[in-house]
C-alpha cells in the first residue's frame, strides 16, 4: 500500500468530507488522552486538510480548525446535509453536519464551516440520554 500522507501521534475515529468542496478533508475525534494536550478526560475535535488533490501540494496535513469536547470520541460521522435541510428548517451549511458519539453517551451535532472558520456557532444541537444505571 502506498502511504499518501500521515498524521503523527493521534488516537482517534476518523470521517471523511462526502462533500466535494472538501474532498481532502477529514475530521478526527480524539479517542485517547495520548497527544491530544488536553486533560485526561476531555476529547478535541480536529479537522484537516490532507491536501493530496492539490496540484503542486507538499502533501501534508493542514490543521484548519479544532474544538475541545467534554469527554472523548467512540464514533464520528460526516453527512452531506445540505443548506436547506437543517434541523430547525434553516440554513445549515453546505460542509454538511458532524456527528460525535462521545463516550459519556452524548452525541454532538457540529457545522464543520464553523469550526474552520473558528465561529462561535459550531453546535448545532447535543443531546445525553437518561444513565438509568
Amino acid at each position: 500500500m502506498t502511504l499518501i500522507t500521515q498524521i503523527e501521534d493521534k488516537g482517534a475515529v476518523v470521517a471523511w468530507s462526502p462533500i466535494g468542496e472538501y474532498a481532502d478533508v477529514i475530521a478526527l475525534g480524539s479517542k485517547e488522552k495520548g497527544g491530544i494536550g488536553f486533560d485526561d478526560y476531555g476529547g478535541e475535535l480536529e479537522l484537516y486538510d490532507l491536501n493530496i488533490t492539490k496540484e503542486g501540494s507538499n502533501n501534508s496535513p493542514t490543521l484548519l480548525g479544532s474544538l475541545k469536547t467534554s469527554t472523548r470520541f467512540g464514533s464520528i460521522a460526516w453527512s452531506t446535509a445540505s443548506a436547506s435541510s437543517g434541523i430547525d428548517g434553516s440554513n445549515v451549511t453546505s460542509s454538511g453536519i458532524l456527528a460525535g458519539g462521545l463516550l459519556d453517551g452524548t452525541v454532538n451535532l457540529w457545522k464543520p464551516s464553523s469550526i474552520m472558520n473558528d465561529l462561535p456557532d459550531a453546535t448545532l444541537a447535543s443531546v445525553t440520554l437518561p444513565n438509568n444505571n
